[in-house]
Parts: C-alpha cells; sequence; structure tokens
C-alpha cells in the first residue's frame, strides 16, 4: 500500500538538516575559540555566551536539527517556527546594535559573520523550503517572541553582576531604566511584527507537499 512521504523525511531532507546542524555546531565552536582568543578564561567566557540570543538561537538550530536527522520527522511548525524568528531575530539585532562598533579581526570575525549573517540566511532558507508551516496561529507570536526577551532578562541580570549588558540598548548604567525599558518594549513590538511576518510567509508558502513512498503493511 502506497503513503506519502513529506520532503524533510526524504534522503536529500534529512541530509540538508544534518549538514546544518554540523554548520551550527562549527559555527558555536569558532564562537566559543573567538572568545578564548580574545583573552576570557573559560568562566568569563561562558558568561559573555549565556545571554546571546544568537548563541542560543545556534545551539537550538544544532540540537533540533541533528534530532531531525537522526529520527526522520520534524519537531512541530511551532517550535521550527521559533527556531527561523530567534535566529533571523538575533542578526537584524546585532546588525543594528553593532553597525558602528570597531571591525572584528581573526575568529571572532568569523564567528560574527557565521552567527549573525550566515546561520540567519541558511535556517531561514530550510524553513522555507523544508520545515512545516500547517497551524501555525497568532498565539504562537507570543511564544517566539518570549525567547529573546528571557535573553535579555539574562543580559541584565549579567550587567547587573559585571557592569556588561552585551547589547548597547540594555545599558541600564548608561541608558537609565526607564530608556532600557522603553528600548525592551519597542524591540518585543518589532518581534511581534516579525511573527506576523512568518506566519504571512507560512500561509503563503505552506509545509512542503508529501510525495508517495511504497510500504508494506
Amino acid at each position: 500500500m502506497a503513503r506519502r512521504r513529506p520532503k524533510w523525511m526524504s534522503v536529500t531532507g534529512r541530509a540538508i538538516a544534518l549538514l546544518l546542524a554540523v554548520s551550527s555546531v562549527v559555527t558555536l565552536a569558532i564562537t566559543w575559540l573567538g572568545v578564548r582568543e580574545a583573552g576570557a578564561d573559560s568562566l568569563a567566557a561562558v558568561l559573555a555566551l549565556i545571554p546571546n540570543l544568537a548563541v542560543w538561537a545556534c545551539g537550538l538550530v544544532a540540537v533540533t536539527l541533528l534530532v531531525v536527522g537522526a529520527r526522520q520527522r520534524p519537531f512541530g511548525a511551532v517550535w521550527h517556527g521559533a527556531l527561523v524568528h530567534w535566529t533571523v531575530t538575533a542578526g537584524v539585532i546585532h546588525h543594528i546594535a553593532f553597525a558602528r562598533a570597531d571591525p572584528l579581526n581573526g575568529l571572532a570575525y568569523g564567528a560574527d559573520v557565521g552567527l549573525n549573517s550566515v546561520m540567519p540566511v541558511l535556517v531561514a532558507v530550510h524553513w522555507l523550503i523544508l520545515a512545516p508551516k500547517a497551524g501555525l496561529a497568532l498565539r504562537d507570536v507570543l511564544f517566539w517572541i518570549a525567547g529573546p526577551l528571557v535573553c535579555f532578562a539574562l543580559a541584565l541580570g549579567r550587567g547587573a553582576l559585571t557592569g556588561d549588558y552585551g547589547y548597547p540598548f540594555l545599558d541600564v548604567t548608561g541608558l537609565g531604566l526607564v530608556v532600557v525599558a522603553v528600548n525592551v518594549a519597542l524591540i518585543g513590538l518589532a518581534l511581534g511584527g516579525g511573527g506576523l511576518v512568518l506566519i504571512g510567509l507560512a500561509r503563503f508558502r505552506p509545509s512542503p507537499q508529501a510525495r508517495p513512498t511504497s510500504s508494506r503493511r
């Protein structure tokens, strides 16, 4: 009896998922080495990376797609939507917030390009072509917004302890609490807008069509 096999369960779909997962792991490794190259010890490196949204997004992409490739089926549409939302959001925030920062060199430059330019594009293309999108609803946007806000809370906590807030728009010492609160509120609205765009794209570009494959009962 024939049944239909989604594209993401094909050999090509699984291979792409695993390749993207490996790329994420390599990017994280370069990021870690770049922080260490800058002179940070292991503890300082961990503290520097914990509140970084791009690092969290990249790590979750790696774990998710490794599991997808191994078990031959994807997670739910909401989770795959969250991954692309967080990854692209991290890249956009980085390019806006650090547009005037001093140029990076060595491993730090490689990590910057990998985390904030290459991975958002790869994850977005994977989501558009292969990831499930059926059933996404407006309520899912709230979950997608929560991820970056958690990272911002971690950054504020680290900044209160070390004075380094990671993101310039979260610098309570330099900007004041009210300005930071306004910044976070505006970013939250932008995140919600990004979520609505994703839902619109999901309607325009639905989940991959299943294709028939033979099987026996």
